[in-house]
C-alpha cells in the first residue's frame, strides 16, 4: 500500500511510455499496478511487464549495487581491409543495434566499450570508451567512436576489431517520501521559449482585448507566447 501514491516516474519505463500513461491519467504506481496485467504486457512488452510487477511490489531480485554484470564479445572482420572510418562505423552500427535493443528489454545498458584494432601489417591499437551511466542510445556511442577512430593514427588498413560491450543495469530513480509533480503548463512554456529562441516568434495564443467591441474580429487578437 505504501507504494500506491508514488509517481510512475520512479519506474524504469521509457519517456514515451511514461507520457502515454500520463495522458491516460495514470500517474501513480497504484494506478499503474491496478491495470490488467495481460493488457500491460501486450501493450508495453517485457519492460512494461517488469515495471508492472514492481508497481505491485513484486520483485524477487536481491538487493545489489549497480555494477558491471557481464560483457558481450564480438569479432568484426573486413576482407579486404578498410582504410576509411565510415565503413567501420557502419559495421559497428549494425553490430551494436541488436545488442542495445536486447539490453533495453532487460533493463540493462552499455557501460563501456573496448575495441582492439588489428591492422593489415600486424599492428594493434586499443580504444576504450567509458560512460558515467549505462545507456541504450546508439548515436552517442557512435559519435564518440567516430571521434576516437578519426584521431587515431592508422599504421595500415584495418582488418579486424575485437569488440567488448560492458553491461550494467540501467539506473532507476531513487524513491522519495514526497513526489515531485511537474506542472504541464510550465513544461509547454519552457519548450515554447526554447523554440522561440531558435526560430523567432512562432507560437501564439488568443487574448481577449475588447470584449464588447461591436466587430467580433476586434474583440480578440493573437499574441506571441512570452
Amino acid at each position: 500500500p505504501f507504494l500506491a501514491p508514488l509517481p510512475i516516474s520512479l519506474l524504469p519505463l521509457p519517456p514515451a511510455t511514461l507520457q502515454q500513461l500520463t495522458w491516460l491519467g495514470i500517474r501513480t504506481l497504484g494506478a499503474f499496478g491496478a491495470l490488467p496485467a495481460a493488457a500491460v504486457w501486450q501493450r508495453f512488452g517485457d519492460v512494461g511487464k517488469l515495471a508492472h510487477q514492481w508497481a505491485r511490489g513484486q520483485d524477487r531480485r536481491p538487493v545489489v549495487p549497480i555494477k558491471t554484470a557481464n560483457v558481450i564479445a564480438d569479432q568484426l572482420t573486413w576482407e579486404p581491409p578498410v582504410q576509411l572510418v565510415p565503413p567501420v562505423l557502419a559495421t559497428l552500427r549494425r553490430q551494436l543495434t541488436p545488442h542495445l535493443a536486447q539490453l533495453r528489454n532487460q533493463l540493462q545498458g552499455c557501460r563501456g566499450l573496448q575495441l582492439t584494432l588489428h591492422f593489415a601489417d600486424g599492428a594493434t591499437r586499443r580504444l576504450q570508451l567509458q560512460l558515467l551511466q549505462p545507456t541504450t542510445e546508439l548515436q552517442p556511442l557512435l559519435w564518440q567512436l567516430e571521434a576516437q577512430l578519426t584521431t587515431l593514427s592508422w599504421p595500415a588498413a584495418l582488418a579486424e576489431i575485437a569488440l567488448v560491450v560492458e553491461i550494467a543495469e540501467l539506473p532507476v530513480g531513487q524513491l522519495s517520501l514526497f513526489a515531485e509533480v511537474d506542472d504541464p503548463a510550465d513544461s509547454v512554456t519552457a519548450l515554447a521559449q526554447q523554440l522561440q529562441g531558435r526560430h523567432g516568434p512562432i507560437f501564439y495564443r488568443s487574448a481577449l482585448v475588447e470584449a464588447h467591441h461591436p466587430v467580433a474580429e476586434r474583440r480578440a487578437q493573437q499574441i506571441t507566447l512570452p
